[in-house]
C-alpha cells in the first residue's frame, strides 16, 4: 500500500464520513453473528485542523499521527478468532468534467466518477477472540497485500498528474470495508475491475466512506505595486509602499503556519535580476494574508534605486516548502521625478477620484482594503489573465465597490460573482474581452 505521489494537495476544512454508501455487493457469503466490528476514523482532517497535506507523507511516515489519513480498528467479541480482509479504496476527483472524464474508471459507481489513487485488499487477517486489531495508514503500509489492485506507481491518478502537469481542484473519495476472508485456492479478485466483493454481514456498517474536497496551493498572484520585473521597473510614489496580492491559502487553517512569504530585494544598476534573488532579500515577512503594510521597523526604500518583490505559498508536507509567484519590480523616484529602470510615467501615484489608493505618499494612512474588496480583487486576479493591462491602472488607484457589482446591465450578489469566476476557472464560461468604465 506504498503510496509515493510527487504532488501536494490542500484539504479545504474537512472530511465527512458518509453514513450512507453504495454496497459492493457479494461474492459469497460470511457472516460474523455479531461478533465482528469495524471503525474507521479520521479525526484531524474531520475537524478541519489538518487543511493542507502531503499525500505521500501520510504513508510513508511512521510515529507521527499528524500525518495520519485513517485510523482502522477491528474488534472481535467473540471468543472464537474470527478471518477478514480489509479493503482501502482512495479516488480523486476533479471538479473539471474534461479531467474526470480522461481518467479511466472502470468502477464509476464507488464515489463517482473519477481518477483513481489505489484501490488493494490485506490479504487474510486472523484475530483471535477477545481482541482488536487497530492499524494507522502507516501501519497499513506495512500489512500485505493481494495482488491485482491500483497501485500509486501506475495509477490513473498519476497518469493524469503527467497529462494536465498540475493538481486539479476537486474532491477525494475514501472508503474502508470488512470483507469476507479469501477462500484457499480461490481466485484472488482482481481489483481493476471488480464490484461484486464479498462485505461481511451480520457488521453494522461493514463499509466507512467519506468525500472531502481538496484545494492545490496555487502561486501567489502580485498586485501592487510594480509589475513584472523581467519587464520594467516602473516608479512607486511612496518609499514605504503597502503590498497587495491574491493567494488561495487564506483563512485556510494550516496548523499556526503562516500561509505566505513576502521578500524585497534591491537590483543594482546593471545587475541581472536572477543575480539580485540570489543574494539574501533586504526584508522577509510571513504573513497570513494580503495586503502587508510597511513595517515600521523597516528603513524606507532609497531614492534612485530599484526593488523587486515575491510573495511565496506555503506546501506543508513532510517539510516545509514555498511556491514562488512571479517576481515585480519597482523603482523609488529621484526627488527631480527621474528614476532607474522605469519604462513610463508615474503608473502607481494615486489619481483624482480613487475610492481608496493602493500606494500613497508619505505620512498617509496605509490603505486598508475591506474582506469584501480583497476578495473581489482576488478573483479579478485569477480570471483577468492577458487583460491585465487593461484593468491594471484603475486597480492601482480604486477599489471595487461590493455593492456595485454588475453582470452585463444586471445588478448582482458577490455571491453571483463568485459562481461566475468559478464557471470561468473550472471551464465553463471564458474571458472574451475587459473594459473599464468611470
Amino acid at each position: 500500500m506504498k503510496l509515493q505521489l510527487l504532488c501536494l494537495l490542500v484539504a479545504s476544512l474537512s472530511l465527512s464520513q458518509i453514513t450512507e454508501g453504495r454496497p459492493l455487493g457479494t461474492s459469497g457469503s460470511c457472516n460474523a453473528n455479531g461478533k465482528l466490528q469495524l471503525s474507521a476514523n479520521a479525526p484531524l482532517l474531520s475537524s478541519g485542523t489538518f487543511t493542507q497535506l502531503s499525500m505521500a507523507s501520510l504513508f510513508t511516515s511512521t510515529g507521527q499521527p499528524t500525518t495520519n489519513l485513517v485510523t482502522v480498528v477491528v474488534t472481535n467479541s467473540d471468543s472464537k478468532p474470527q478471518t477478514f480482509r480489509i479493503l482501502f479504496e482512495l479516488k480523486a476527483i476533479p471538479s473539471d468534467a474534461r479531467i474526470r472524464s480522461s481518467c479511466h474508471d472502470p468502477l464509476p459507481s464507488q464515489g463517482g466518477e473519477g481518477c483513481w489513487i489505489q484501490r488493494m485488499i490485506c490479504r487474510n487477517i486472523t484475530l483471535p477472540g477477545g481482541s482488536s486489531w487497530v492499524r494507522t495508514s502507516s501501519e497499513l503500509e506495512l500489512e500485505p497485500y493481494q495482488a491485482s489492485g491500483i497501485q500509486p506507481e501506475n495509477s490513473p491518478f498519476k497518469q493524469m498528474l503527467s497529462r494536465e502537469g498540475f493538481l486539479p481542484p476537486g474532491a477525494i473519495y475514501m472508503n474502508v470495508a470488512l470483507l469476507c476472508p479469501a477462500s484457499s485456492g480461490a481466485p484472488l479478485e482482481d481489483l481493476t475491475q471488480a464490484t461484486n466483493l464479498a462485505v461481511y454481514s451480520g457488521v453494522a456498517d461493514p463499509q466507512r466512506h467519506f468525500m472531502g474536497s481538496y484545494q492545490p496551493t496555487k502561486p501567489p498572484t502580485l498586485l501592487f505595486p510594480g509589475s513584472p520585473a523581467t519587464e520594467s521597473f516602473p516608479p512607486n510614489s511612496t518609499s514605504t509602499p503597502t503590498f497587495l496580492f491574491a493567494g488561495n491559502l487564506d483563512g485556510v487553517n494550516l496548523g499556526g503556519e503562516s500561509a505566505y512569504r513576502l521578500s524585497i530585494w534591491e537590483v543594482r544598476p546593471n545587475q541581472a535580476l536572477g543575480e539580485a534573488l540570489d543574494g539574501s532579500p533586504l526584508h522577509t515577512v510571513k504573513v497570513s494574508q494580503s495586503p502587508v503594510v510597511w513595517s515600521g521597523d523597516w528603513a524606507p526604500l532609497e531614492p534612485g534605486k530599484r526593488y523587486a518583490w515575491r510573495v511565496d505559498g506555503l506546501l506543508k508536507g513532510l517539510a516545509t516548502d514555498w511556491l514562488p509567484s512571479d517576481v515585480y519590480g519597482f523603482s523609488i523616484p529621484q526627488a527631480n521625478g527621474s528614476s532607474m529602470g522605469s519604462t513610463s510615467g508615474n503608473a502607481d501615484a494615486p489619481q483624482a477620484g480613487a475610492t481608496m489608493g493602493v500606494s500613497l505618499p508619505p505620512g498617509s494612512d496605509p490603505p486598508h482594503p475591506t474582506p469584501e474588496q480583497l476578495e473581489i480583487l482576488q478573483s479579478l486576479s485569477l480570471i483577468i489573465g492577458s487583460y491585465r493591462p487593461i484593468l491594471e491602472p484603475l486597480l492601482r488607484t480604486s477599489l471595487p465597490d461590493p455593492n456595485g457589482l454588475r453582470i452585463g446591465s444586471t445588478p448582482v450578489t458577490r455571491g453571483d460573482f463568485q459562481t461566475l469566476v468559478r464557471d470561468i476557472l473550472e471551464g465553463r464560461a471564458t474571458v472574451t474581452g475587459a473594459e473599464t468604465h468611470p
